[in-house]
């Protein structure tokens, strides 16, 4: 996408699950939306590293499963209460 000014970022929950992957028991609950500007290297590596960081964090996953709305949706998500701003002129604040 090149017209973007700043990295975009979604975070949803699936009340079905789908299966992901070879076996038929792994299954994807959590899903991670984003788009980034065209040749932001440095935005996508840092935009990759912030969803592997919440990623690997159960507590963070839990929150975000059990959310009952998307208030607390965006609650369960690691750092301030003000926007992720992952673009390349600054770092995220997680």
């Amino acid at each position: 996408v090149t017209h973007l000014k700043a990295p975009i970022f979604a975070l949803a929950t699936l009340s079905h699950p789908i299966v992901w992957g070879a076996s038929k028991t792994d299954v994807a609950r959590v899903v991670f939306l984003f788009a980034i500007r065209r040749g932001d290297t440095l935005g996508r590596l840092r935009l990759l590293a912030a969803i592997a960081q919440f990623a690997k964090s159960p507590d963070g996953i839990e929150a975000a499963l059990t959310a009952s709305d998307s208030s607390a949706l965006y609650g369960a998500l690691p750092g301030e209460t003000e926007p992720y701003n992952f673009s390349s002129s600054s770092e995220p604040n997680l």
